[in-house]
C-alpha cells in the first residue's frame, strides 16, 4: 500500500490541507503548536471510521467519540481523505476475491429464478457466473483511488466514507458508510449530498435489473453474456466463457442507476457453496456462514489494518508477561510495549519472519552498536515471560535497565525492519535518543515509506538536495495550519547551499517560529543579550522561539534567506551599513530571490532613503551611514564604540578576537538597553507578525 497524498478540511489545525507524499520516508517538521502530531490524527481517522460496527475487539468504547469534537474551531463538519494506491499483489488479490465473491453471491440468489423461456435461458446465464472467476485485470481501475471520510454532527448518520476512483474516464464512487452505503455510482459526490440526487436513481444488486445505457434496447441475457469473458476451446472450436470482466459492468453503469456492491448472504439453496465465498472469507480473517454480509469495508479496512503502523509520541514502558493468545500472532506497537511478544513471535515462525527478526537485530545494531537477543521462559499465568536482552552476550541486560534511547531503538529497529508495502507513520521517534544515534537512525529511514513527525534536526535528511524533496514544515498561522515544501525555484538556487545543511544548527532553523539573521558574530552576541531582557514586554526571542543566527557575513545572507523561503519561515536580517548601499551583496542577492520592493531608489539617494527601502523588505540596522568609504564607520563595533568607547576597548581587551563574547560582554556590562536597540527589536518585531500571518507563497 502507499499513500500519495493526504488531503483535510477543517480538520483539527487543518482549514484546508493538501500535503503530496514523496517515495519513500516524509519528514514533518515545524514548531510546537503547528500541527505536526494532526497529520497522524489524519492517517489514522479513515481506518476508524472503516472499522466501525465491523465487530472489531471486544472493547464497548467508540473510539470515534472523541473525533466528535475533531473540528477545527469548533466547526460540526469536516472531511479527510488519503489518495491510496494498493500496490502489494495480495492486496490487489483481496480486491478479486471480493468482487469475484459480490458477482458469485449475487448470481447464486437469483439463478434459480423461471418462468419464461428467455427467463430460463438468462438463469444458465447466472449458472455461469457462479462458476466463473473474475479476471484480476478488469478490477485493476479499484486499485488505486481516494479513501474520503466525513463527520457531521448535524447529520443523522454523522460519518461517511466512500472510495472514490477512476475507470476509464468515468470517476466512480463506492459508498463505503452513510447514507446509500453499498451503493457503486456514477461521478463522485461530496459528502452528504448524494440523498438529494439519490431519488433520481435506481439502485439494485449488483446483477439484477442489469441493462446497457438508456435509448439501447436488448436483452437481459445479452447483458450478462456481454460480461463474460470467451476463448476458443481446444476440444469444440468454439468460443466459450472463460472469465467475468467486472470492468464491463462498470462499462454498464449510468447516471440514473446506483449497483448495490456487496456479497449478500446466500438465499438460495444452492447445495455446494461457491468457493469464492469461502475464500473471501479466509482472506479478511473471518469465519464464513451462509448469512454472512460483506462489503467493501471490509476490504480496505483489512488493506489499512495490514498496511499502516503508527507510533504515539508518548511511549509506555516494556512489558514482559504475555498470553499465549498474544505471542502468537501481529501486536499493537503503537505504545512500543509489547515489543517483546512481536520479536518473540518472529523469531519463532516462519522463515520469512525469521530473516525480518534477523533484520531488526542487525538495525538495533547499527543504530546502538548493541546486540539483541531474546529470553523466554513460561508464567505461572499460563502465558510467557519474554525478556529483551541488549549488550554482548556475555555481559548483556534486560531492556528495562539499558535506558529509554533503547528501549526507543528497539521498537524502530522492529518497524523499519516489518514487511514490505506498510506506510510507517513516526511520531516523535527520536526523543530519547542521543544526536549521534539520531544520525544513524535517519539512514535507516530512507527507504521506508511513511511519515517521521520530529523535532530533531538530526533526522533531516541532507545529503542531497533531493533530500530536501521529503521535507515539510508545517506553520500554525491565523487561517489554520500551513504546509511548506520545496519548489523548483528554491530547489535550483539551495543547489549550491547544500553543504550549509549538514549543520545541525541550520536544520534546526525548520522548527523556529522566525528567524533574525545577523551579520555577524558581534551582533549576535550583543543583541541576544540585550534582547533576553524582554524589552518593553515583548518578549524575548528565545521565549518567542525566535532563532537568532550569525550567518557569518553579507555574502552569506542569500543562501539563509533562500533556505527560509522555501519553508515558508518568517524572517529579519540584521546588517551593517554597508549592506544598505544600492550595489551591495545582499541588495542584488534579494532581486535575484524577488524579495526586493518595486519602488527602488534612485542611486544617488542617501542613507536614509535607502535604509527606508530595504527596511520594508525587513533588512533592519543600527548604522547611520553607509560606512562603505573604508572608514568602517557602519559596522557594529562603530556603534558600540558611539555608545562606550572604554567600555568597548574594555572588553575587546578581555576577550581578544571573540566577537560573540566581545558583543555580550559589552551589552551585560552597558547600564541600560539603547534606545536603537529596543526600536530595532520593536521594528523587528512587527516585521515578524506580519510575516508570521502571511499565507505562503506571497
Amino acid at each position: 500500500m502507499k499513500i500519495h497524498s493526504i488531503a483535510a478540511q477543517d480538520f483539527l489545525s487543518f482549514a484546508s490541507l493538501g500535503l503530496s507524499l514523496k517515495p519513500g520516508t516524509t519528514v514533518v517538521t515545524g514548531p510546537n503548536g503547528a500541527g505536526k502530531s494532526n497529520l497522524s490524527a489524519a492517517i489514522a481517522l479513515p481506518l476508524l471510521v472503516l472499522e466501525r460496527g465491523l465487530g472489531g475487539p471486544g472493547d464497548d468504547s467508540d473510539p470515534l467519540e472523541v473525533y466528535g469534537q475533531a473540528g477545527r474551531l469548533g466547526s460540526d463538519a469536516y472531511t479527510v481523505s488519503l489518495d491510496i494506491e494498493l500496490d502489494r499483489p495480495q492486496e490487489q488479490e483481496l480486491v478479486r476475491l471480493f468482487m469475484e465473491a459480490a458477482v458469485v453471491a449475487n448470481a447464486a440468489n437469483i439463478r434459480d429464478e423461471g418462468g419464461s423461456a428467455a427467463a430460463a435461458s438468462s438463469k444458465a446465464v447466472f449458472a455461469l457466473f457462479t462458476e466463473l472467476g473474475v479476471a484480476a485485470d478488469s478490477v485493476q481501475s479499484l486499485f488505486r483511488g481516494t479513501l474520503q471520510v466525513a463527520y457531521a454532527a448535524r447529520h443523522r448518520s454523522r460519518w461517511w466514507a466512500a472510495w472514490n476512483f477512476n475507470h476509464g474516464e468515468q470517476q466512480m464512487q463506492l459508498i463505503l458508510c452513510g447514507p446509500r452505503a453499498g451503493q457503486l455510482v456514477q461521478g463522485q459526490l461530496p459528502p452528504w449530498f448524494e440523498g438529494a440526487v439519490a431519488s433520481f436513481r435506481t439502485a439494485s444488486p449488483l446483477l439484477r435489473n442489469v441493462r446497457l445505457p438508456i435509448g439501447k434496447q436488448t436483452s437481459e441475457e445479452t447483458v450478462l453474456r456481454s460480461f463474460l469473458r470467451t476463448d476458443k476451446s481446444p476440444h469444440s472450436g468454439k468460443a466459450e466463457p472463460t472469465a467475468i470482466d467486472f470492468g464491463r459492468i462498470l462499462n454498464n453503469l449510468d447516471a440514473a442507476r446506483a449497483l448495490v456492491v456487496d456479497v449478500p448472504p446466500l438465499t438460495n439453496d444452492t447445495g455446494t457453496e461457491p468457493y469464492a465465498l469461502a475464500a473471501l472469507a479466509d482472506a479478511l480473517g473471518r469465519e464464513h456462514g451462509r448469512n454472512t454480509r460483506y462489503d467493501f469495508r471490509f476490504v480496505l479496512a483489512k488493506v489499512l489494518r495490514q498496511g499502516m503502523v503508527f507510533t504515539d509520541n508518548r511511549r509506555l514502558p516494556l512489558a514482559r508477561h504475555f498470553p499465549l493468545a498474544e505471542v502468537g500472532s501481529p501486536v499493537d506497537l503503537r505504545d512500543g510495549s509489547a515489543v517483546a511478544a512481536e520479536l518473540h513471535r518472529l523469531k519463532n515462525g516462519s522463515i520469512e519472519e525469521q530473516q525480518r527478526f534477523a533484520q531488526v537485530r542487525k538495525v538495533f545494531h547499527d543504530i546502538t552498536r548493541l546486540d539483541l537477543h531474546l529470553r523466554s521462559v513460561p508464567s505461572p499465568n499460563a502465558g510467557l515471560t519474554i525478556d529483551i536482552l541488549v549488550g554482548p552476550a556475555e555481559g548483556n541486560q534486560v531492556a528495562q535497565f539499558a535506558g529509554a534511547g533503547v528501549q526507543e531503538a528497539l521498537l524502530l529497529a522492529t518497524l523499519l525492519a516489518g514487511e514490505p508495502g506498510r506506510v510507517v507513520v513516526l511520531d516523535e521517534p527520536a526523543v530519547n535518543l542521543h544526536p549521534t544515534v539520531q544520525r544513524r537512525l535517519s539512514r535507516h529511514l530512507v527507504d521506508v515509506q511513511g511519515i517521521v513527525i520530529t523535532h530533531s534536526p538530526d533526522l533531516i535528511p541532507c545529503s542531497d538536495i533531493a533530500d530536501l524533496d521529503r521535507v515539510v514544515r508545517l506553520t500554525q498561522r491565523t487561517d489554520g495550519t500551513h504546509v511548506s515544501s520545496l519548489t523548483d525555484k528554491h530547489r535550483e538556487q539551495l543547489g549550491a547551499w547544500m553543504q550549509r545543511l549538514l549543520l545541525a544548527d541550520v536544520r534546526a532553523l525548520l522548527f523556529a517560529s522566525a528567524v533574525i539573521l545577523c551579520e555577524g558574530a558581534t551582533e549576535l552576541g550583543a543583541l541576544s543579550q540585550w534582547w533576553n531582557q524582554d524589552p518593553a514586554g515583548l518578549g524575548d526571542p528565545g521565549s518567542a522561539n525566535i532563532a537568532m543566527v550569525d550567518v557569518g557575513g553579507e555574502a552569506s545572507f542569500g543562501g539563509y534567506i533562500n533556505y527560509l523561503e522555501a519553508f515558508g519561515i518568517p524572517w529579519a536580517v540584521v546588517a551593517d551599513g554597508p549592506a544598505f548601499a544600492p550595489t551591495a551583496k545582499l541588495g542584488k542577492q534579494l532581486m535575484k530571490l524577488g524579495l526586493a520592493p518595486s519602488d527602488r531608489p534612485a542611486l544617488e539617494n542617501g542613507f536614509t532613503t535607502w535604509r527606508d527601502y530595504w527596511n520594508r523588505a525587513g533588512i533592519f540596522t543600527l548604522a547611520d551611514t553607509f560606512g562603505n568609504d573604508g572608514t568602517k564607520a557602519g559596522e557594529i563595533e562603530a556603534y558600540l564604540e558611539r555608545l562606550d568607547k572604554l567600555l568597548l576597548e574594555k572588553v575587546q581587551a578581555e576577550h581578544r578576537s571573540s566577537k560573540p563574547r566581545i558583543g555580550a560582554a559589552f551589552a551585560a556590562a552597558h547600564p541600560e538597553m539603547p534606545a536603537e536597540v529596543l526600536n530595532l527589536y520593536r521594528q523587528i518585531h512587527t516585521h515578524l507578525n506580519t510575516r508570521t500571518n502571511r499565507s505562503p507563497g506571497r
